[in-house]
Order: structure tokens, then C-alpha cells, then sequence
């Protein structure tokens, strides 16, 4: 599959883009996309992550494999406000709790 040849920027740009549109995308290759891009998490930069997550929302598709990726929290550390406001909504409007993350996004607002 040719996405697996992608950066995390290729991979958050094209789900950006096709949520922009309002398409639909199948759970198969919402699913391949974000193993692509948590395999690569350590390359990604926190609006990569952002946008990510901003687009899931927009399909109404938990993706559980990045919430949860090794290596999220730590993107945390260099985002802005904007970009952490970005990923606790699309948190929110999936329906997605978790004390850890959240803790460590308004650990981050705080220091910010």
C-alpha cells in the first residue's frame, strides 16, 4: 500500500482534506491510515496529531489506536493552546474519556 511510504503529514494533510469535504471514508482505510500514522507518531508534530484527531471526529470514527499510542502524551508537550483545544473537542464529540490525557492537556494549558 503506498501510504505506508508516508509521513505523518501526508497522512494527517489527506484526512484533513477529505473530512474538509464531508466525505465518508470506510473504517478499513480510516483504520490503515492511523496505523500508519502511529507507527510514526515520534515524527509527527502536535498539528499533524491535532488535525488527526479533528478529522476522526468529523467522521465519527474513535481511533482508538492513537488515542492510546505510545508516544501521544509526549506530542503533547510541545502543543500550543490551539492545538490542545483541537484534540480535547474531538475527544469530546467522540465520546472519549480519559483522566491521563486529559490531565495532561490541561497540564500543558496551564503551563502554557
Amino acid at each position: 500500500m503506498f501510504v505506508h511510504k508516508d509521513q505523518p503529514q501526508g497522512i494527517s494533510n489527506i484526512l484533513w482534506a477529505v473530512a474538509t469535504m464531508k466525505q465518508q471514508v470506510e473504517k478499513v482505510y480510516l483504520t490503515q491510515l492511523l496505523g500508519v500514522f502511529v507507527a510514526k507518531i515520534g515524527d509527527a508534530t502536535p498539528q499533524q496529531v491535532s488535525n488527526t484527531l479533528w478529522a476522526c471526529a468529523e467522521f465519527r470514527y474513535l481511533p482508538k489506536q492513537l488515542l492510546t499510542a505510545r508516544g501521544l502524551l509526549d506530542k503533547l508537550s510541545a502543543a500550543d493552546p490551539q492545538h490542545l483545544a483541537t484534540i480535547a473537542r474531538a475527544c469530546a464529540e467522540l465520546g472519549y474519556r480519559d483522566e491521563q490525557l486529559m490531565e495532561a492537556l490541561l497540564n500543558q494549558v496551564m503551563g502554557s
